[in-house]
């Protein structure tokens, strides 16, 4: 299915949420366009919720191109991840 955002302005929270199958296209428009988002509304905390992913067909090859960028939630900040 993809991925939803949504931003809780009240917390200054961005919740990305990823569901059912994720390949590498799915998780890197993810972390593109969430990245952006923090970008224009700093500085914000940050939940990764994975728990309704059915299947994870991401490369490692992505998961080193990801892991190598930079963060999208800067340190300091609370990162969760949900899974």
């Amino acid at each position: 299915m993809g991925f939803v955002m949504d931003f809780d302005a009240r917390n200054n929270i961005l919740r990305v949420t990823l569901e059912g199958q994720v390949t590498d296209a799915i998780l890197s428009d993810g972390y593109a366009t969430a990245s952006r988002y923090v970008a224009s509304h700093p500085p914000c905390r940050g939940i990764w919720n994975l728990s309704e992913v059915t299947q994870f067909e991401v490369s490692s090859d992505t998961i080193r191109e990801l892991a190598g960028s930079s963060p999208i939630i800067l340190q300091g900040h609370m990162r969760v991840v949900v899974a």
